[in-house]
């Protein structure tokens, strides 16, 4: 561990900055991508749609905004980061193996979400039902 004194503060300060502008350069563009995504169309099933599209990128990249800014500020304090990658690898293989059948619905769903491809019949407990919105 480097003594606290020798940190250059200057160099901390504006990754702390940059990381922030980021953020909130992510928020806003979070709410021009969901004026884009309901255009005109105000009703509250599009509303609905992209608030969540928007919230899932948000989130996302709010991780790895978070992720980049703490890993620089660990280099930054003489902590090694050069580990982080590959350990990163291996976890990232572990959980994609793991998960499979849950990133695949996720995924699914967010297409679905996002080509606005709602299905009007879905199957539940061996019964055909119909899909309907409530209002």
């Amino acid at each position: 561990m480097t003594d606290l004194h020798a940190l250059d503060w200057m160099r901390v300060l504006t990754i702390a900055l940059i990381g922030t502008l980021a953020w909130l350069g992510m928020r806003r563009l979070t709410r021009i991508v969901r004026r884009v995504i309901v255009r005109g169309e105000i009703d509250s099933d599009s509303e609905k749609r992209a608030l969540t599209l928007a919230r899932a990128v948000r989130c996302a990249a709010g991780a790895a905004v978070g992720l980049i800014v703490l890993m620089l500020l660990r280099a930054e304090c003489g902590i090694s980061i050069a580990p982080l990658p590959g350990a990163a690898g291996v976890a990232g293989i572990a959980f994609g193996l793991a998960a499979q059948g849950i990133a695949n619905d996720f995924l699914r769903g967010f297409a679905l979400l996002f080509d606005d491809q709602i299905p009007s019949a879905i199957a539940w407990r061996g019964r055909a039902r119909r899909a309907s919105s409530r209002k």
